[in-house]
């Protein structure tokens, strides 16, 4: 198996995605029950666009013993939800991996670009009240990120969003995300 492993991994380096895709499928057919086979497996397909069967093969991973605390897999899981539109699967992975890791910084990136994605699309149906109460949510966690990693370019911009849209959404009424930006300082990232 670690022959096709690493065979798998090179190709991948090297942008051979279809040939990575069947050394990593011949990989998890000499050890089922290998993660890292198969996450290598997920990102290959993740990275030659096909995001479906990655999310099958994470699902797995996930479902494997110990798979619940594999951070990474279930982190590329919700990316590809959210690539898929699926905001609702992307925001209960995140949420899931901010409890159990509520200072990692991917998770709390994660979850915050989900409650906006969410917030966006709850605007875009007329739930005004409802949008305002999730940017709420996702402005919180995307001020915490950023006071935990400043230097984070991401964060900020999507934290600029969130304050966009709070504010298009919620006009004359910003006492709620001042509140929240203003119970502590953060460092400018430049």
């Amino acid at each position: 198996k670690w022959a096709w492993q690493r065979l798998g991994v090179a190709q991948q380096k090297t942008g051979d995605l279809a040939n990575s895709i069947v050394s990593m499928q011949r990989a998890v057919r000499c050890d089922q029950d290998d993660a890292t086979s198969w996450q290598e497996l997920a990102n290959s397909y993740y990275l030659q666009g096909k995001y479906a069967c990655a999310t099958k093969v994470l699902a797995r991973i996930l479902d494997m013993p110990g798979g619940k605390d594999n951070s990474s897999a279930a982190y590329l899981k919700g990316r590809l939800h959210l690539l898929l539109a699926e905001v609702d699967e992307a925001i209960e992975i995140f949420q899931a991996l901010h409890a159990l890791r509520p200072n990692w910084v991917p998770a709390i990136l994660g979850f915050g670009e989900s409650l906006l994605r969410r917030a966006c699309e709850e605007y875009a149906s007329g739930w005004l009240r409802q949008s305002t109460d999730t940017l709420v949510s996702s402005v919180k966690l995307l001020h915490n990120c950023v006071t935990i990693q400043p230097q984070l370019v991401a964060a900020w911009k999507m934290l600029g969003d969130a304050l966009s849209r709070f504010a298009a959404a919620s006009p004359g009424d910003c006492q709620p995300v001042w509140s929240i930006l203003s119970a502590s300082s953060v460092s400018d990232p430049g």
